[in-house]
């Protein structure tokens, strides 16, 4: 038959997911509850486990990322929590930096009246071309940003954009 790249990607998930998995989950069984109890006390607290071999789809999880970090950015744009909001859409847990207010730092604060740091040169991201049709540059939003350092940091690739 005609194997193009989604049949055979489809039948390399299927062959992981019935009969790859279930075989590891049970040598994996087989040595935490067989072969580590023979170990007694050395063994107390530790357990087999093992690495799905599958390779992950990065495509899609990059999509699932996108699509997170831009439920993160209307939440947090709508007045929510920036923690709350990373915990209900799934993100992991981010830290925050304060922004000075838009009026600036108030009087009588260390750092009051010092000239502002330069602004950065804003970032553009391509959107996805169709087609041939060439794609269209916009303006880099902060949860964009976040995207873009998080899955940088899981290809272990740098930052696109900087």
């Amino acid at each position: 038959e005609d194997v193009n790249r989604a049949n055979a990607q489809t039948g390399e998930e299927v062959f992981a997911s019935w009969k790859i998995s279930p075989r590891l989950d049970r040598w994996r069984d087989v040595l935490n509850h067989q072969y580590l109890p023979l170990f007694g006390a050395t063994a107390a607290g530790v357990e087999f486990d093992y690495v799905y071999p599958m390779p992950q789809n990065r495509e899609q999880d990059a999509m699932e990322l996108t699509a997170k970090t831009a439920a993160w950015g209307v939440l947090v744009a709508n007045g929510a929590d920036p923690q709350d909001a990373a915990e209900v859409v799934g993100l992991p847990a981010m830290r925050t930096i304060a922004r000075p207010p838009p009026g600036g730092l108030p009087p009588g604060t260390p750092g009051a009246g010092l000239p502002a740091a330069v602004p950065a040169a804003p970032m553009v991201a391509a959107a996805p071309a169709v087609g041939a049709a060439a794609a269209a540059l916009a303006p880099v939003t902060d949860a964009q940003r976040v995207v873009i350092a998080y899955t940088g940091n899981i290809i272990g690739e740098t930052d696109p954009c900087g």
